[in-house]
């Protein structure tokens, strides 16, 4: 278990350096799941440390090692990569046309992200609403038991019940956009 005592930084540079220590075994694990392409592989390595110590530095890590996180988030991101490919296939006319009248425009999406904010801090507790943003960040509950020390049934508890609670304030103002 990471040392409590560390402070966030602390713990990211040390995140940085089990990267710098470990760097030949995960370089080999995102190759091969990139099918073996060196320059994809280093370039999942070089992204995953970068995610680890960013989110390591703003929320802090309690797991057992930094580098099965890394590990982690390399698979995580090769995982986003294949799903990102997946939703940029060509679109069809129709689809098009279809997306066109769906479109929100950017004043209304920040200004509903404003709001869903400042319900959050209002509503929910400092540690609730970090637990939330992890998960809206793209955070599994997996990650977020480990990097929180919260139960994994407790952090899907939580997320849904912010979930319905965000749905029942802004379910009007969501179809408004729609």
């Amino acid at each position: 278990m990471i040392s409590p005592s560390l402070t966030f930084e602390d713990q990211a540079t040390a995140c940085l350096k089990a990267a710098e220590l470990h760097r030949a075994t995960l370089l080999k694990f995102a190759r091969g799941i990139s099918g073996g392409d060196d320059e994809a592989g280093r370039e999942l390595f070089q992204e995953a440390v970068l995610r680890a110590h960013e989110t390591i530095q703003a929320h802090g890590f309690y797991g057992e090692g930094y580098q099965f996180y890394i590990w982690r988030v390399i698979k995580n991101l090769r995982q986003e990569q294949k799903q990102a490919a997946k939703r940029l296939k060509p679109l069809r006319a129709s689809e098009m046309e279809l997306e066109e009248e769906h479109v929100i425009d950017y004043d209304s999406r920040a200004h509903l992200a404003d709001q869903i904010n400042y319900e959050l801090s209002e509503r929910c507790t400092p540690a609730d609403v970090a637990l939330f943003q992890l998960h809206v960040n793209g955070q599994s509950y997996r990650d977020i038991e480990q990097l929180t020390g919260k139960n994994y049934r407790t952090v899907g508890h939580k997320i849904r019940q912010i979930k319905t609670m965000l749905q029942g304030l802004f379910t009007a103002s969501y179809e408004g956009l729609q």
